[in-house]
């Protein structure tokens, strides 16, 4: 997987409309801080089952964020805490590559990149959701 120049349009245009969207919604929540928990609701996999799922806390994440509180929000949840870095830092991208174009980059896959990511993700998730067992 590499960056090469040239523009994915839809990517971009998504980027921007969560440019939008992360202030909001870190705005929603930081306005409504007691109730942060009835938000989400419960997790069913825990209710049923006693065992978090891989983003249990993902809403207190968010809210943690929206107060700049980042090193408790990894603490929650490590990987949620990370996706919503690399998000804002994707949204960020996209109103970069908007105001200058010469900024525009498109990832061009190469054999194999999709089962290498599978594996990483996968990974990911499964030494999380044992973080969260564990905590």
């Amino acid at each position: 997987m590499r960056l090469v120049r040239g523009d994915a349009p839809l990517a971009r245009h998504l980027a921007l409309a969560t440019f939008v969207l992360i202030p909001v919604t870190f705005w929603f929540l930081l306005k409504n801080p007691g109730g942060v928990h009835d938000l989400a609701g419960p997790c069913l996999l825990e209710a049923w089952t006693d065992v978090p799922c891989p983003t249990c806390g993902g809403t207190k994440v968010a809210w943690l964020f929206g107060q700049g509180r980042i090193l408790a929000a990894l603490a929650v949840n490590p990987l949620v805490a990370v996706a919503l870095l690399v998000l804002a830092g994707w949204a960020l991208g996209g109103l970069m590559a908007t105001l200058i174009p010469r900024w525009r980059r498109k990832i061009e896959p190469t054999p194999g990149d999709g089962r290498r990511l599978v594996i990483v993700l996968g990974g990911l998730v499964l030494a999380n959701w044992v973080y969260l067992f564990l905590t």
